[in-house]
């Protein structure tokens, strides 16, 4: 049981309260814990909730409005923080909820407006590599890559003018790297509103609202993030000869038959349908003539500063190793400027 408190005790924690002396200094002085304290005094009829303003209230008021800190001021007055509040409640003043300091920060206005290379060919990234999720005060966007790529995403990072790190998590499958742009981002907020990239994209992405947001003359560095992200370039042997294949897909039946009408129209490829892919449940877009490689290869990276460059380089090395070709020299992209990273 505890032990109770000696009459002398109880006197002096009175005798403090008639001389002005606040809780805390009561505390202080006697050794007689808050609760105690509050008890000793409304039993003798000294407890009372304070209606009037006294000077110090006035003052407390004064550096509130400078500094909206309770906290700061019950030091300063060495008050216990509750005692700045009821200040604040008895002057029916509002408490100012003071801004969260983030540690991690970024360009949250990135994706606002799609106006630049790196913009385009980041919403094609995420489109095909990206998950965002914004549900109330929750923002979160995330893009998870092979291990491999982790120089890609810290290229992201700093396209958007962040401190955010890449980590390296591990799966079933293998390692990989992870940013994630978390709280109080707008970014994710901007991708779910205009361009539907909400945590369904996958089975629900809208070719018409992701690129009515993309101008036209920047369409072709949407296109090959999305490339970057879900498509690839890669060898195989047909009847004893060796060729380079180009494919890309996802779930949706429709985005892939507008995305792949466009490059019928603007890179200048053969027309062909889309295909299904049953054993992996996609809809894909591929392409294996040379003439059309050597268009998809021109209409993604001439004049093209981001890319995957492990991408790149397997048609690079195809032609130079399989045909003994330049193809940047034979494709008038020799003054191609070469990916910073």
């Amino acid at each position: 049981m505890p032990k109770r408190l000696e009459q002398e005790k109880i006197d002096q924690v009175i005798e403090l309260c008639k001389n002005n002396k606040t809780i805390k200094e009561i505390e202080a002085a006697t050794g007689v814990g808050n609760a105690s304290i509050y008890k000793i005094l409304k039993g003798a009829s000294l407890f009372r909730k304070s209606t009037k303003t006294t000077d110090r209230d006035n003052l407390i008021i004064k550096d509130y409005l400078l500094e909206p800190n309770p906290a700061n001021l019950a030091k300063l007055y060495n008050v216990d923080i509750s005692t700045i509040y009821n200040v604040l409640k008895r002057l029916k003043i509002k408490p100012i909820t003071p801004k969260r300091i983030y540690r991690y920060k970024c360009d949250e206005a990135f994706f606002s407006k799609i106006n630049t290379e790196q913009k385009a060919y980041w919403v094609g990234f995420i489109t095909a590599d990206g998950f965002c999720s914004h549900k109330g005060s929750y923002k979160c966007l995330s893009i998870k890559l092979s291990v491999l790529d982790e120089a890609h995403l810290a290229l992201f990072v700093r396209h958007i003018n962040g401190n955010f790190p890449v980590r390296k998590i591990k799966v079933i499958t293998g390692d990989l790297a992870e940013v994630r742009i978390y709280n109080p981002s707008q970014l994710a907020e901007d991708l779910c509103a205009n361009h539907g990239m909400d945590n369904h994209k996958t089975f629900t992405i809208d070719w018409d609202k992701i690129v009515k947001h993309i101008p036209e003359n920047l369409m072709r560095f949407f296109l090959l993030g999305f490339n970057d992200g879900d498509g690839t370039f890669y060898t195989e042997n047909t009847k004893g000869k060796g060729r380079i294949r180009f494919e890309t897909g996802c779930k949706v039946r429709d985005f892939m038959e507008k995305m792949n009408n466009y490059l019928i129209e603007k890179a200048g490829i053969q027309s062909q349908k889309v295909m299904y892919h049953k054993g992996k449940d996609f809809w894909r877009v591929g392409r294996s003539k040379r003439s059309d490689i050597e268009k998809l290869y021109s209409y993604f990276y001439k004049d093209t500063t981001i890319f995957l460059k492990r991408k790149k380089d397997k048609v690079k090395n195809f032609y130079s190793q399989s045909l003994n070709l330049d193809i940047d020299k034979m494709l008038q992209m020799e003054n191609s400027p070469v990916a910073p990273i």
